[in-house]
């Protein structure tokens, strides 16, 4: 989680996953790492002198209560760049990290921001609202990109918004995301479907579309 591991700003605590890498590196084992933002985003941001735009999720599941950047703050999107970057600079090219997970483009490391029906009301309700998150949700995968050319990058794409009442389909927004994930840097993007397996259908798991 972002707020383990930047506790206050620019001091970096990695002990967790600098011993997680090195028992993987000692047992000849390889190891993924994600580093959440969403929900997990450090109280440091919403306090002055940063005083990130903030929302309460009133209604998304396992996460009623819990704030998050709102989708395109400037803020938020300047220190997560500034932490991602850090991050690579410490783990990009070590032999044991197979890959990363894309974190900060939903509330948790899977592109879902805000799917409940009042907090798609509030944050998707408009065809601008979308957009910012679709255009934020490109500048977080291209900080991971850069930060991480040595090393496998990956998604968790799934539907940002509740498909009641979201200005735009939410499974056409994830896709235009995917999209260009996959379209501007190729191998060097891939794809993470938690409950992918023989029986996997596009119909009882719609993100498998993208596969």
């Amino acid at each position: 989680r972002w707020s383990d591991i930047e506790t206050t700003p620019d001091n970096y605590t990695w002990k967790y996953l600098d011993d997680a890498v090195a028992l993987a590196a000692e047992n000849g084992k390889k190891c993924g790492i994600s580093v959440n933002a969403g929900i997990d985003t450090p109280a440091w941001l919403w306090a002055a002198p940063y005083s990130a735009q903030s929302y309460t999720l009133q209604d998304t599941s396992g996460a009623v209560g819990l704030k998050i950047p709102v989708p395109g703050d400037a803020v938020f999107m300047t220190r997560w760049q500034k932490f991602v970057t850090d991050f690579g600079a410490r783990y990009d090219g070590n032999s044991a990290v197979s890959y990363v997970i894309i974190c900060g483009i939903g509330n948790h490391d899977e592109w879902n921001v805000a799917d409940g029906f009042n907090d798609t009301a509030t944050l998707g309700d408009t065809l601008a609202k979308v957009n910012a998150w679709k255009s934020s949700a490109k500048q977080i995968i291209d900080f991971y990109m850069s930060a991480f050319p040595g090393t496998t990058v990956m998604g968790l794409p799934v539907p940002p918004f509740n498909p009641l009442n979201a200005d735009e389909i939410p499974l056409t927004s994830m896709k235009d995301v995917s999209d260009y994930a996959a379209n501007t840097y190729n191998c060097h993007f891939a794809y993470s479907v938690a409950p992918l397996q023989s029986s996997t259908t596009t119909s009882n798991y719609p993100p498998a579309n993208e596969l």
